[in-house]
């Protein structure tokens, strides 16, 4: 994963959770917290990416996360079967 704080101008790596990852999510409201999605499992990062955690009972393999935009207390994990 990359990370520009400069609109993209230049870019710096970012060691992800997972070297498998699917979708990668920015919390609505508190932009710190990032959710990634991979073959691993679901992770959390509380810190813009500098370190990550693997959400209790999510490993497995997670294709897709969103927030449900109205109450983001809500959220949807899609699961790859197959």
């Amino acid at each position: 994963m990359y990370k520009s704080v400069n609109g993209g101008t230049s870019w710096t790596s970012v060691t992800v959770a997972s070297s498998t990852a699917n979708t990668i999510i920015i919390h609505p409201t508190d932009t710190t917290k990032l959710f990634l999605a991979s073959a691993n499992g679901l992770f959390t990062s509380a810190d813009e990416g500098s370190t990550w955690s693997l959400i209790a009972g999510m490993n497995q393999n997670i294709n897709d996360v969103a927030f449900n935009t109205a109450n983001t207390m809500i959220m949807y994990a899609l699961k790859r079967t197959s």
